[in-house]
């Protein structure tokens, strides 16, 4: 069925959406009357099968008001690497009619005004490329040495070698919102794996990023560590590593008792 007039879908990601792959399918309402929203379905060529937000029965369907907007998140389905770009999206929405029925809309152009679908998809073939060559894990426990008035925390980062072919280099790792080098911007490292090389640790020193109460309360990001790539003498690219729920727990501990000592 043709969507009603005025209905458009775009797409978007919070900060929130990074660590789980969810996006947002957008849909705006600037018709003159409400639209009653069961299912949105997001077909991309970036990916290998239809990304959707259903709701659980009818009392869960979201309608959306004339001259407004609502987000519906859904987990993205895996990227199709290496892919072409550009990417073709489109949206199907599944809408209940006056009469209690359901209706599916024909396939709807897709805007992406923040490029969100192009960074999933560089950023899924990058790491697809870099686990290829060598696992990445960030390992507890997390270890502290005072030095001075500063409790400095101790983070390790394994890089172990798949045996399959090419080169994987960590140029350097970024800063979070709660953890940052003792000294600079960013952990320099240039290290190298290879199917020739054993398993190799990198132990980050951290810092407390920052010290407000809810910068802990309400991270979301704060734990996963975004690692500068290159494979073979491909172009560099950042990949992002997350403390799984233990580990984080001990890095937020970390950044609290920095804090208190500070």
């Amino acid at each position: 069925m043709a969507a009603p007039g005025g209905v458009s879908v775009s797409v978007l990601q919070y900060r929130s959406d990074y660590t789980n792959r969810s996006i947002e399918i957008k849909v705006t309402n600037a018709g003159d009357r409400p639209v009653l929203v069961s299912r949105a379905a997001l077909s991309s060529t970036a990916f290998t099968g239809d990304t959707a937000w259903t709701s659980r029965d009818r009392a869960d369907e979201t309608s959306i008001n004339p001259g407004t907007s609502t987000d519906l998140p859904a987990v993205l389905t895996a990227s199709a690497c290496p892919g072409r770009e550009p990417f073709r999206s489109t949206a199907r929405l599944d809408l209940r009619r006056a009469d209690g029925t359901l209706g599916r809309t024909a396939a709807l152009p897709v805007q992406d005004p923040f490029g969100s679908i192009l960074q999933v998809h560089r950023e899924d073939c990058r790491r697809a490329a870099a686990l290829a060559v060598a696992d990445l894990a960030l390992l507890e426990p997390v270890r502290t040495e005072r030095r001075g008035r500063a409790l400095v925390g101790l983070l390790d980062l394994r890089m172990t070698p798949t045996g399959h072919p090419g080169t994987l280099t960590l140029e350097s790792i970024g800063p979070t919102t709660l953890l940052s080098p003792p000294k600079g911007d960013t952990w320099t490292i240039g290290r190298q794996v290879d199917a020739a090389s054993g398993p190799q640790t990198v132990t980050l020193e951290l810092r407390a990023a920052r010290c407000d109460p809810h910068a802990i309360a309400e991270d979301k990001l704060g734990t996963v560590m975004s690692l500068k790539l290159q494979v073979d003498d491909g172009e560099s690219g950042i990949v992002t590593v997350a403390a799984d729920p233990r580990l984080r727990q001990q890095l937020q501990t970390f950044v609290h008792d920095a804090c208190a000592r500070s």
